[in-house]
C-alpha cells in the first residue's frame, strides 16, 4: 500500500494524463495486483522499482514478478523508499534505513516457494542510486543482498494485445496492453480440474490442455481450471479462439465473432481477496473480489472476504451507479441501482480468534470507495459494511467424519446392481448408477425409506444416501473415481444398530492414459512416444505402461516402460525393417496391478507415417 499522501500526489498527476489505457504511466503493461515493474529515467539516470504508477520521465524497462498484496507467515513487507531527490529503492526496513518511506509496496517470500518464483536482489550503482534485479550479479553492479522471492505467476488469467494476443498468468513485456481479465485460475489440481498450459509456436501464443503443447514449445503451467461448472460457485467459461493464425481466449462461446476451437474449462469469477483500484480517467474507485479491468490501477488490498454462508456474516454485493460510480452494498437490490455481482461475505462482528479488519463504505464527492480507516481517509463515512479476514482466505470446513456401518442378517430384502449388472466397467472419469429395491419381509415395497450407499467390504463407509420411491426402488449416481465395491444398506427399524444390506456390486474404472507420438518419420528414423497416466494414486515405484502396435489383425506389445510418480512416461522406437511408406497405429495400455486401483485401460490410437 502506498502512503496516502504520496498516493494522492500520484493520482493528481494521473488525472492530468491522457484517457486511461491498458498501460501504466511510463508504458508498463497494466497487470494484476502485485506486479513489480522497473523503470528508468533518462534525465536522472536512476531506476524506480514499484508496483504503483510513476511520474516524471520514468520509462518502463521490465517486470520482475509479483509481490503478494497481503501479509502471511513466511513473508516480509517490502517498502518503497527514497533517498535524496531521485534514489528510489526497496527495503525490508519499515524506517527505510533513515530515509523517506513512500509506502508498503507488498510482501515477498522469505524462502523459495514451491510455486514458480525468482529471487529478487537489491543492487547499487555507486554515486547514482539503487535498483532491483533478478540477477545475483546485479547486472555487473554491486549487490546489497537478496530481498526474497517474487512470484512469476498469479491467479488472474489476463489477455493482452500487441498486434497479436497473449493470454497468461505471468508477466509480459513492453508494448503489450491489457484487453481483459477472464477470471481466476486454481493453484492446484485435483478431481474435476484440468491443468492449463501456456504454449508458443513462432509468434503465436496459445493455451492448451496438453502438457506437450501439441508438439509446440511449452512456456509453463498457467494454473488449473474446473473441467465442468461446479454447483454453487461463480465461474466463467474459457474458450480457445483463433483469428487467422493468432490464438486468444475468451469467455464468449462465439469467440467474439472469430473461430472457436473448444472449451478449455471454467475459471473462478472472483477470488477471496478484496482489492481497491482507481481509474484516473474517471477519478473513481472500484472495490471488488473480481477481476480488475483495463484502465483501473490497483491501490491496496482491504482483506479477505469469506465464502460460506453463516449467521455471523452477511453477503456483500458490487453495485454501479451511473457510468463510473462502483460501490459495495449489503442490499442484494443495490439500493435501486445496478447489481454487478456477489462479492462474497463479511463478518458482521469480529469472531473470536480470527484476525479481522473493518471495511467502511466511504464517499468522496459523487463517488464511493471502501476503506479500513474509520475516518474514510478524510472523506465522508457512510457506514460499516462488515469485517474482513486479515490472516488469509477462510479455511475449508473440516471434512465430515465418515460413518461406519455394520451389516447384519435381516428379513428385509435389499437388492442392488449397477444398471442391472453385478460388475460394471466404465471409462476413466465416468460414473456408474447404483439401482436397487427395498422390500419388507412380506414382499411389499418400502416407500420413502432412506438407503445408505456403502463402499468397502469390511466396515463399509457411507458414500451417500437416497430415498426410495413408492415402489421401493432407488437409484444413486456414483461420482467418478477409482475401482470400488459398492452395496446398499437399509435400517429396518429406527432403533436398529445394524443395516440390512444387499450383495456387493463392483464398479471397475478403466485406467486413463494419454499418448502422443512423432507423426512422421523416415525409414530408419526414430519415433518418440510420451504420455501421462491420469488416475491417482500412482504407486511410489511408478506404473508399468505397455506400448502396442496394431499388426496382423491384433494389438502387439513392442515395448514396456514405466510411468514415474507423477504419471509421466517416455519411450522411443526405431523403424529399421520398413521398406515402403506405411502408416502404423499405436496405443498405450495400462494393465491392472495390485497397487494401482484401476482396471485395464488404453489410450486413444495415434498414427505414425513412415516415409
Amino acid at each position: 500500500m502506498v502512503a496516502r499522501t504520496v498516493l494522492a500526489a500520484l493520482l493528481v498527476a494521473l488525472l492530468a494524463a491522457p484517457a486511461a489505457s491498458a498501460q501504466m504511466p511510463g508504458g508498463a503493461p497494466q497487470a494484476p495486483p502485485g506486479a513489480l515493474h522497473r523503470y528508468w529515467s533518462s534525465s536522472t539516470g536512476t531506476h524506480w522499482v514499484t508496483p504503483t504508477p510513476v511520474t516524471g520521465d520514468y520509462a518502463y524497462e521490465l517486470s520482475l514478478g509479483f509481490l503478494h498484496t497481503r501479509p502471511a507467515p513466511g513473508r516480509s513487507a517490502i517498502y518503497g523508499c527514497r533517498a535524496g531527490g531521485a534514489d528510489q529503492y526497496l527495503s525490508k526496513d519499515p524506517g527505510c534505513e533513515g530515509y523517506t518511506r513512500l509506502g508498503t509496496y507488498g510482501w515477498i517470500e522469505d524462502e523459495r516457494p514451491s510455486a514458480p518464483s525468482a529471487p529478487l536482489y537489491r543492487c547499487l550503482r555507486p554515486g547514482i542510486g539503487h535498483f532491483a534485479s533478478g540477477d545475483a550479479g546485479c547486472e555487473g553492479h554491486a549487490s546489497e543482498g537478496r530481498l526474497g522471492y517474487v512470484r512469476l505467476r498469479q491467479s488472474a488469467l489476463a489477455r493482452y494485445v500487441a498486434g497479436s494476443h497473449w493470454v497468461t498468468t505471468g508477466s509480459v513485456g513492453p508494448g503489450w496492453r491489457l484487453e481483459a481479465v477472464l477470471g481466476f485460475l486454481l493453484d492446484s489440481g485435483g478431481e474435476g480440474r484440468r491443468a492449463l498450459y501456456e504454449c508458443t509456436s513462432g509468434g503465436d501464443r496459445f493455451l492448451s490442455l496438453d502438457p506437450g503443447c501439441e508438439g509446440r514449445t511449452e512456456l509453463g503451467l498457467s494454473g488449473f481450471l474446473y473441467a465442468s461448472a461446479p454447483a454453487g460457485e461463480a465461474v466463467s467459461p474459457v474458450y480457445r479462439c483463433r483469428i487467422g493464425s493468432d490464438h486468444f481466449a475468451s469467455s464468449d462461446p462465439a469467440c467474439e465473432g472469430q473461430v472457436q476451437e473448444g472449451l478449455l474449462g471454467y475459471a473462478s469469477r472472483r477470488q477471496d481477496i478484496i482489492h481497491r483500484a482507481f481509474n484516473p480517467s474517471t477519478g473513481t474507485h472500484w472495490v471488488t473480489t473480481g477481476p480488475i479491468g483495463p484502465g483501473w490501477f490497483h491501490e491496496m488490498a482491504l482483506g479477505y472476504a469469506v465464502g460460506r454462508e453463516g449467521g455471523d456474516r452477511s453477503a456483500l454485493f458490487g453495485c454501479l451507479h451511473g457510468a463510473a460510480d462502483h460501490f459495495l452494498s449489503r442490499d442484494p437490490g443495490c439500493e435501486g441501482e445496478r447489481t454487478l455481482d456477489d462479492e462474497g461475505r463479511l463478518y458482521t462482528s469480529p469472531p473470536a480468534g480470527v484476525p479481522t479488519a473493518p471495511v467502511y463504505r466511504c464517499r468522496f464527492g459523487g463517488s464511493h470507495f471502501a476503506s479500513n480507516d474509520p475516518s474514510c481517509e478524510g472523506t465522508t463515512l457512510e457506514g460499516l459494511l462488515g469485517h474482513a479476514r486479515t490472516d488469509g482466505p477462510e479455511p475449508p470446513p473440516p471434512p465430515p467424519v465418515p460413518l461406519r456401518f455394520t451389516c447384519a442378517p435381516s428379513n428385509v430384502k435389499v437388492s442392488a446392481s449397477l444398471r442391472g449388472r453385478k460388475v460394471r466397467r466404465v471409462r476413466f472419469g465416468g460414473s456408474g448408477t447404483v439401482t436397487g429395491r427395498v422390500r419388507n419381509p412380506d414382499g411389499s415395497p418400502v416407500a420413502d425409506g432412506t438407503v445408505s450407499i456403502l463402499i468397502g467390504d469390511r466396515k463399509p463407509l457411507a458414500l451417500g444416501e437416497v430415498r426410495t420411491r413408492p415402489d421401493g426402488r432407488f437409484s444413486f449416481k456414483v461420482r467418478p473415481g477409482k475401482n470400488r465395491i459398492i452395496h446398499a444398506g437399509y435400517r429396518p427399524a429406527a432403533d436398529s444398530a445394524d443395516l440390512a444390506c444387499s450383495r456387493n456390486v463392483r464398479l471397475n474404472v478403466r485406467a486413463g492414459v494419454t499418448l502422443r507420438a512423432t507423426e512422421r518419420v523416415r525409414r530408419g528414423g526414430q519415433v518418440r512416444f510420451r504420455g501421462r497416466l491420469l488416475g491417482k494414486p500412482i504407486p511410489r515405484v511408478g506404473k508399468l505402461i505397455d506400448l502396442q502396435a496394431f499388426d496382423a489383425g491384433r494389438w502387439r506389445t513392442f515395448r514396456t516402460t514405466r510411468a514415474n510418480r507423477r504419471g509421466r512416461y517416455r519411450a522411443s522406437y526405431r523403424f529399421v525393417r520398413t521398406a515402403q511408406p506405411r502408416t502404423f497405429r499405436f496405443r498405450a495400455r495400462a494393465r491392472r496391478e495390485a497397487r494401482y486401483p484401476y482396471a485395464l485401460g488404453t489410450s486413444r490410437v495415434v498414427r505414425v507415417r513412415v516415409r
